[in-house]
């Protein structure tokens, strides 16, 4: 009941919610059952294009020589994605490819310390602890394992990576969630934490199945449509 007074003020608040996302794949109002004097001010603006960083991201803290092609394994802040790293760098790549790990700057370091541990028995893995800047790491993968996060994901698809996810199911279901809706629409491919091991990672990078263009399907015109949109209230 909270809830929906709250959503009902927003009526009396607002002329206009933006939403960044795309209604193909997530539509607030069905998903909330929202009134229709809400609903009808819903606006999605669209996803942020990541792309258009690659103008203006600074220079990178990393200094490795990586041949391609290679397989990336990303943790977002890496504080959850352990047992993710630890099934990666157990998998078997497929051949003449090399990994890249990076584990995210809030991964403990003890945790941390393992993976190098392990990295010694793994010549054709790179680790990384932290990266500034992994956008161009991840536009040069020939594939992507990672976790669920919004800004990795959206980073995946507005490169058209192919790519699997396997998302945290705890505390939130929200990365469970984007995980699986994007599967549906045929765009990544996605695994539930309680299944992972090396053998199922190994057996997704020896498959040759592709996956369908998100721009074909979702909007990344985020920026340009909440600039559009400003540009209209400041002339009115």
């Amino acid at each position: 009941m909270e809830k929906t007074t709250k959503f009902r003020n927003y009526s009396f608040i607002f002329s206009s919610l933006w939403v960044y996302g795309d209604p193909n794949l997530f539509d607030f109002a069905k998903e909330y059952n929202l009134a229709s004097d809400i609903a009808d001010k819903l606006n999605y603006v669209g996803y942020l294009d990541q792309k258009r960083r690659e103008e203006h991201h600074g220079p990178n803290n990393y200094d490795i020589e990586i041949e391609q092609p290679y397989v990336l394994c990303v943790m977002g802040g890496g504080q959850d994605g352990f047992q993710l790293a630890k099934a990666f760098m157990q998998a078997e790549l497929p051949k003449n490819h090399q990994g890249l790990l990076i584990t995210g700057a809030l991964m403990p370091e003890a945790q941390c310390e393992e993976l190098h541990a392990m990295n010694q028995q793994r010549p054709d893995i790179h680790v990384l602890d932290f990266v500034t800047e992994p956008l161009k790491l991840l536009q040069n993968a020939e594939r992507v394992i990672s976790m669920g996060g919004y800004n990795t994901t959206t980073e995946i698809l507005s490169f058209n990576k192919r790519a699997l996810i396997v998302p945290r199911i705890t505390p939130r279901k929200e990365q469970w969630i984007r995980a699986s809706r994007l599967a549906e629409m045929g765009v990544i491919d996605y695994m539930h934490p309680n299944d992972l091991t090396p053998q199922a990672l190994t057996h997704w990078l020896q498959k040759n199945n592709s996956t369908i263009n998100a721009r074909d399907t979702l909007n990344f015109n985020g920026l340009d449509n909440v600039v559009n949109q400003i540009r209209h209230i400041l002339l009115k």
